[in-house]
């Protein structure tokens, strides 16, 4: 029985920290064997990249941090994958905010966040 899933979209749902965002796609594992895969790709379906999905993010919530690329969508390069969306076209602005880390020093980061309608 094949258990990969394709998602078409992202999805949002509540769970006991707050909402959390489904990645696009579904896990699609690479030594899966049942031609599913092969099937998905046959459909014409385009893969998904983590460019695709910051940008789907960052539509849906407005903005991003690394810690919510990391957590969300397990994306460890977000400043790379940003470069990636300028280089795209979009436009994208960068505002540095300060916080506290885990062990209640001050720190600051980086929340990029999508203007819409500049291409």
């Amino acid at each position: 029985m094949c258990t990969a899933t394709f998602y078409g979209i992202g999805a949002f749902w509540a769970n006991g920290r707050g909402r959390s965002f489904a990645p696009l796609p579904g896990p699609i594992q690479s030594g899966h064997s049942c031609g599913c895969l092969k099937k998905y790709k046959e459909s014409g379906a385009k893969c998904v990249t983590q460019c695709d999905r910051v940008l789907a993010y960052m539509r849906t919530k407005g903005s991003i941090t690394s810690k919510e690329a990391m957590d969300h969508l397990g994306c460890e390069q977000l400043a790379s994958r940003i470069c990636d969306l300028r280089k795209r076209g979009h436009c994208i602005i960068k505002c540095m905010e300060k916080g506290r880390n885990r062990y209640d020093e001050p720190t600051s980061y980086a929340r990029y966040k999508l203007i819409e309608g500049e291409r």
